[in-house]
């Protein structure tokens, strides 16, 4: 029942503060994107980068054996800057939830947001070309 009614959010688009009650709608999500007061980051796997992906998404390379998926998460979180909100988005939205999750507990604003779909239409761009893996450069890192 529950994740009927968190599907039925997301398909209004709208999704819940990961500290609260607090909703924020996907176009406002959008803006602060494009405004650069927000990171968005795609969690998708290698074989979803064939497709388009957000404008403005980075890509985080996710290991391949799930044993080595705190060490990348810590990694990533020693890279954002504290204090800036994170949406996370996947394929569907659930993987997006657990990335999401992983990066709260290590002190970040992290917002599980979704899927492509719901982002395509909430009126998100789309791009082809991909920012470097956060992994394997750090972008926001603030020196």
């Amino acid at each position: 029942m529950i994740s009927l009614i968190v599907a039925i959010g997301l398909l209004v688009g709208g999704f819940a503060h990961a500290h609260g009650s607090e909703s924020l709608s996907l176009p406002e999500a959008i803006q602060e994107i494009h405004d650069g007061t927000s990171i968005l980051i795609d969690v998708r796997d290698m074989a979803r980068l064939n497709s388009d992906s957000i404008q403005g998404a980075q890509w985080i390379q996710l290991p391949k054996t799930t044993q080595d998926l705190p060490r990348v998460f810590d990694e990533v979180a020693q890279c954002l800057p504290r204090g800036v909100r994170v949406y996370l988005f996947c394929y569907v939205g659930n993987f997006a939830g657990f990335v999401a999750d992983s990066l709260r507990s290590r002190g970040l604003d992290a917002v599980a947001a979704g899927g492509m779909h719901d982002w395509i239409g909430a009126g998100a761009n789309l791009q082809r070309i991909y920012r470097p893996a956060l992994n394997r450069e750090c972008p926001y890192s603030k020196n």
